[in-house]
């Protein structure tokens, strides 16, 4: 089965770089996050957490029936990207073997 994220109901699949949905949300290449573990609010990540999402995600990329709320990146040049939040959703993501995954 090759995981899905879902985006408002809607499965998105992405191959760029960077694909907007709609007004300040688009699928976003895994790869071009930068995740700065100085930025992680929480002490530790939680693997059971991440865990579960990740089987979620393989699922049909929900949670309890809700879609996934999309990470929080910024960026200044839409090359890079840095997190702000959703350091669960992005470690669960790449351990479902995502490749792009929803972004604000």
């Amino acid at each position: 089965m090759k995981p899905k994220w879902n985006v408002g109901g809607v499965t998105q699949t992405a191959t760029a770089q960077s694909k907007t949905i709609k007004e300040g949300l688009r699928v976003l290449a895994i790869k071009h996050i930068e995740a700065d573990e100085r930025a992680q609010p929480r002490l530790q990540m939680d693997p059971g957490t991440i865990a579960d999402y990740a089987e979620a995600m393989i699922k049909g990329g929900e949670d309890n029936g809700h879609p996934f709320p999309a990470v929080v990146v910024f960026t200044e040049d839409d090359r890079r990207f840095f997190l702000a939040d959703g350091f669960h959703r992005l470690e669960a993501a790449k351990n479902a073997d995502l490749r792009a995954i929803n972004a604000d």
